[in-house]
Parts: structure tokens; C-alpha cells; sequence
């Protein structure tokens, strides 16, 4: 299992998170989509890799608008910081 980010700029992406998790269920690759302590910015865990085009067309489709997507950071990325 792989965990990705999306982030919205801007945007209060954990005051939708409900509904932007059931739109990317539509993506058999996604297993959950959870808040994170940024308002802005949505942990995507699925499974092979990052479907960054997809899940931004059926976001940008459902009305949001087009995130961020990218690798969550590893606790060893966190603690070098």
C-alpha cells in the first residue's frame, strides 16, 4: 500500500473530506482517504502507483479544484527536516 497526498491550496479540503473520499472511490486503487493536520491537504492510501491525472479529472469534475499530488512524506523525511 502506497499513501500519497493531495493538496488544495487555498482550498479547505478537510471540511470536504467526506465527499472528496467517496468521489475517489470511484478509483479501485484507493483504499482510504484521511484529514491530515493541514487544512488543506488530504492522505490518499492506495494501492500501485500515483493516479495524479485521474483523481484530478474526477475531482475537477465533482467541482473541487485541482490538487496538489504527490508522495506523503516517510517519518525518516519528517525527522531530517
Amino acid at each position: 500500500m502506497h499513501a500519497s497526498d493531495l493538496s488544495f491550496p487555498t482550498f479547505p479540503a478537510s471540511a470536504h473530506h467526506t465527499s472528496i473520499r467517496w468521489a475517489l472511490f470511484t478509483h479501485p486503487q484507493i483504499r482510504d482517504v484521511l484529514p491530515t493536520l493541514h487544512g488543506d491537504t488530504l492522505r490518499v492510501l492506495h494501492d500501485g502507483p500515483i493516479d495524479a491525472v485521474g483523481w484530478s479529472a474526477t475531482l475537477t469534475a465533482a467541482g473541487y479544484p485541482a490538487p496538489r499530488v504527490g508522495d506523503a512524506p516517510t517519518l525518516a523525511a519528517i525527522v531530517a527536516r
